[in-house]
């Protein structure tokens, strides 16, 4: 599976940005459930994300993912988005109605990015 990612630190608090999401996933229609957190006690050394999400949709046209983590940096927030999916050959071998999109997951994760940004034009892309 492919894999991209952007980080973001915005001026809107972990709140603000969670209803951003929250709103930008329903425009796009989107199932939305939370990712648990990992078994490994050593993922904890990177940072456990004080919300982390997952949205996907998976219709016989439109199938994509991206994951979600927000961290409350204080007065500041941090907004990782990562999209997954797979590529049109791999798509075809394994049944594209069943399998990611990653061009798909790689838009709607830079649609998110374009509405924090619209929220906090001052959020500025950190990675």
């Amino acid at each position: 599976m492919r894999t991209k990612s952007v980080a973001l630190e915005t001026q809107l608090s972990l709140r603000e940005a969670g209803h951003v999401v929250t709103a930008a996933f329903a425009t796009m229609k989107a199932y939305v459930e939370a990712i648990e957190a990992a078994p490994d006690p050593l993922d904890q050394l990177d940072g456990v994300a004080d919300v982390a999400v997952v949205g996907r949709r998976c219709t016989v046209m439109d199938v994509w993912t991206v994951q979600v983590y927000l961290f409350e940096l204080g007065s500041t927030c941090g907004v990782e988005l990562v999209a997954l999916g797979e590529s049109g050959l791999v798509r075809a071998v394994r049944g594209a109605r069943t399998t990611a999109s990653f061009a798909r997951s790689v838009r709607r994760m830079d649609a998110l990015v374009t509405e924090l940004r619209a929220r906090d034009p001052r959020a500025q892309v950190i990675s």
